[in-house]
């Protein structure tokens, strides 16, 4: 990691501890002096924090939800795959499932059309198999409307990195789709871009297995 981004990220640990000292500082009446000691405790533990940007990353259960805090300030857009494999709502199952076999990918994002590209749902194989073969469907008659997933968590090509992978450890995703500010489909985050795509390897393994810790897959 450049020394830059660790003289950064430590300045910030020691502003934090100096706005937590100078509050306790402001405490002078003594029903707040227990509270005082607790920020003064916090913001020892800030330093020490501090002193792990060495390692590059944090011990897991003290960055957000359990992941390991990459130190990168890359966007989702810099890591994200832009040339996506996309259906229609009113495709069959078993052309979602063509699509898969032919580009070997375990999902496949769904839009309103193939010009607005406007995302409005995404299958996996997963879903098919569940929804549509555990169900005895004809895949041939089942349109994907009806056995893809409308609730989706998302991120934007400009949001940092951290925030997706924070996003993916906490609803346990294996992958995010990334759309502009129009809701139009531009990417999307899986867990081989973070593999092949960032050069902190032991960060990166961590992020993906507690990714794969999943009890239900995305």
């Amino acid at each position: 990691m450049k020394s830059s981004t660790k003289d950064e990220m430590r300045g910030k640990f020691h502003e934090v501890k100096g706005n937590l000292k100078k509050k306790a500082g402001q405490m002078v009446n003594s029903p707040r002096l227990e509270a005082e000691g607790q920020i003064e405790k916090f913001a020892g533990k800030v330093q020490q924090k501090a002193g792990r940007l060495e390692k590059g990353l944090e011990k897991e259960g003290d960055a957000p939800n359990g992941a390991y805090l990459l130190m990168t300030n890359k966007k989702c857009g810099d890591v994200m795959t832009r040339d996506l494999t996309c259906c229609l709502a009113v495709d069959t199952a078993q052309a979602a499932a063509q699509s898969m076999k032919l580009e070997d990918i375990g999902a496949v994002l769904v839009v309103d059309s193939q010009e607005t590209k406007k995302l409005v749902g995404i299958v996996t194989d997963r879903d098919l198999t569940l929804k549509v073969v555990a169900e005895g469907l004809d895949p041939r008659q089942t349109r994907v409307e009806t056995v893809m997933a409308r609730d989706m968590v998302m991120c934007a090509p400009e949001d940092d990195l951290q925030r997706a992978l924070d996003a993916m450890s906490k609803h346990q995703l294996r992958r995010i789709p990334v759309v502009d500010d129009k809701g139009r489909l531009a990417g999307i985050i899986a867990q081989a871009d973070l593999a092949t795509r960032l050069k902190q390897p032991e960060a990166t393994g961590k992020v993906v297995e507690r990714i794969s810790r999943s009890k239900r897959a995305a």
